[in-house]
Order: C-alpha cells, then structure tokens, then sequence
C-alpha cells in the first residue's frame, strides 16, 4: 500500500498534470502502476477493509505514455542485473512476489542463494540476524511492491526489497538510533560489495 500511496507524488515528479490522470478508488487502484497490472492481491480475506481505511488518499492511474512509466526500464537498455527498493525496519531480504502467492521468480534458485550468502556475509560482521526469501513466504501478500513490477514489467534479473535495521518494531522500528547508523551501513555494505561480484 506504500507504493500505491507514491502514485500521486510519482506523476508530479514526471511533471504529468493530475488533471489528466484517471482517479481510481483503492479497491482498482492497488493492481496497477502507470498503466500496468502489477498484481491482484492474493491474501486471506479481510484486506480489502484495510485497504478501505486509506480511501482518504488520492490513487491515480497515470497514461502509460507518461515519462516514469519508463523511467526504470529505458535507462538500462541492455538490462538491468540488479534492482534494489531499501527499506526499515526488519533485517529482511525480500524477492518477489509478493502480490501473487502461487508464483515463483524463474531464477528462484540463484536468487534464494545469493540472498543466503548475502545475509550470512551481513551477518559475519556484527551477529545481526537477517531472514530472506519472496515476500509471501517471509511476510505476507502484499501487492504493488516495486520488486514485482521491476522484475516482471522491466525485466530485472534480480530484483530485491532490502529492509534494514532495527530488527523490529519494538527496536525502534522506522526511526533508528544514530549511533546505529553507521553499523547498520557497514555491515550491509560487505554483503552488497560481495554481491555485486557475483551479477
């Protein structure tokens, strides 16, 4: 719900006049992005209400053609090895698909490695403890995450949501500690040098 919270504020930076964007209610605006069905939501019943608390907010659907529509995909023509959406709080690697639950990533394989070695070398350097795998596993159904729609509609090999510290909510969740900053990029840093060896 985050991402699709962002449409608004995504076709104002692509300078698109909100004028000329369809307005959709929540329950239509969660599938798309900029034209594109991400995903329908697979989760238990019950999601609908939560989306319904946030009818408040504007969800638009802008044209296609506009110039974020794009963006992500046509800056890399030759493709793009690695996507990553950062995020707090958790210590969780994420990998698509968080939107359809039934679906596995075609380099599944590869991918769960690499998030096991990245989080073991993360790991290595301070003892903090790390989870990974596809969003419905580790979390839950969630739809209009960026790894999805970067991965099926522009074409990443790997495509990750990184959530960093705190571990929790009960750490201190979205506001962390200043003095745990520079931990937090040291750590992630190792495992994301080793990673980009190995794209």
């Amino acid at each position: 719900m985050r991402f699709l919270a962002c449409l608004a504020a995504a076709a104002a930076a692509a300078a698109v006049p909100l004028a000329s964007a369809r307005r959709l209610a929540p329950r239509e605006a969660r599938v798309l992005y900029n034209g594109f069905k991400v995903f329908e939501i697979d989760a238990p019943e019950g999601v609908d209400a939560i989306i319904e608390k946030i009818a408040n907010i504007d969800f638009i659907d802008v044209d296609e053609g506009s110039p974020d529509s794009y963006s992500v995909a046509s800056a890399h023509p030759d493709g793009i090895k690695f996507f990553v959406d950062w995020h707090a709080f958790g210590h969780i690697i994420l990998m698509p698909y968080g939107g359809n639950c039934s679906l596995r990533v075609a380099n599944y394989d590869r991918q769960m490695e690499l998030a096991r070695q990245t989080t073991a070398i993360i790991e290595s350097v301070a003892g903090s403890k790390y989870r990974y795998g596809p969003v419905c596993d580790v979390l839950y159904a969630a739809s209009g995450g960026s790894m999805d729609y970067v991965y099926d509609i522009a074409g990443a090999d790997i495509a990750w949501g990184w959530e960093l510290s705190p571990a929790s909510e009960a750490a201190g969740g979205f506001v962390l500690p200043a003095e745990k900053i520079l931990p937090t990029a040291q750590e992630n840093w190792k495992g994301v040098k080793w990673l980009l060896t190995q794209l």
